[in-house]
């Protein structure tokens, strides 16, 4: 305004983002393309390292412990790239679902079962109270699997060794909540607002910090919300902390007109 007070002009500023958008968008193409590129090899580097280590018996101790650790680390390269094709198809719209009714504690069961030489390893023992007497859901089982042995793995990660982890289930009204605890030192108040976030990891006082891509929990949240779902962390006083979600049953989930492919 003048010296009057009066409306003298205005500064338009308009910005093209087209340039910035498309960028961003082969970003994203170049990464999923060379992410399904290397987890072809890798995935097959495993089966043959697992089947050397299996049927190997001429193998020296030193060898088999050189082949057991490229194994470990052909799997951690794999969950890796899987990750950040996850995210890639989230960012994208394109993470393909398939639902269909399932039963939460066959799907529990199998994730245990997925995570418990990771767990004896280092000396954690998982306790599966989930039963089969839960209503049924609809849902992806893989992805639901997912969820499940993501929040276990960390469980067992963020774990003093010789501690145990529990999987419990509830029906909650028309939904059942699944949750995992464990007995590790409480997360940080400062760090909570970001464990559903991409990219972020929390530090670990006892062993400092966990290596991974930071995209585990940020996955899990959009799998569960893709099912009309939520995930959640409560803390207990000192130690303990429990990740839940929830996922609707079928009359819950009918209801919201969830289709077979999404």
């Amino acid at each position: 305004s003048d010296q009057a007070g009066d409306f003298a002009g205005m500064v338009l500023s308009i910005r093209d983002v087209t340039m910035e958008e498309q960028v961003d968008r082969m970003k994203t193409e170049f990464i999923s393309t060379v992410s399904h590129e290397l987890k072809t090899p890798l995935t097959s580097m495993k089966g043959s390292l697992q089947l050397l280590l299996t049927r190997g018996k001429w193998l020296t101790d030193t060898e088999r412990q050189l082949l057991s650790v490229c194994y470990r680390n052909t799997q951690r390269l794999i969950r890796l790239i899987s990750e950040i094709l996850d995210i890639s198809g989230i960012e994208s719209g394109e993470m393909a679902f398939t639902f269909k009714p399932v039963s939460m504690g066959e799907l529990t069961a199998y994730a245990v079962e997925e995570i418990r030489s990771y767990a004896m390893g280092r000396n954690i023992t998982i306790i599966n109270s989930v039963g089969e007497n839960l209503p049924m859901l609809y849902g992806d089982s893989d992805r639901l699997i997912q969820v499940l042995t993501n929040l276990l793995s960390n469980a067992v990660k963020f774990s003093p060794e010789g501690k145990v982890v529990m999987v419990t289930a509830e029906q909650e009204g028309n939904y059942v909540i699944i949750s995992v605890a464990d007995r590790g030192r409480v997360i940080d108040s400062t760090d909570r607002d970001k464990l559903f976030k991409k990219f972020q990891q929390i530090e670990n006082p006892d062993r400092g910090k966990v290596r991974g891509t930071g995209l585990g929990l940020a996955i899990c949240r959009e799998i569960v919300e893709r099912h009309h779902g939520r995930v959640f962390y409560t803390a207990a006083k000192e130690w303990g902390n429990t990740f839940s979600f929830t996922v609707p049953i079928i009359g819950e989930a009918d209801g919201k007109g969830q289709n077979s492919h999404c």
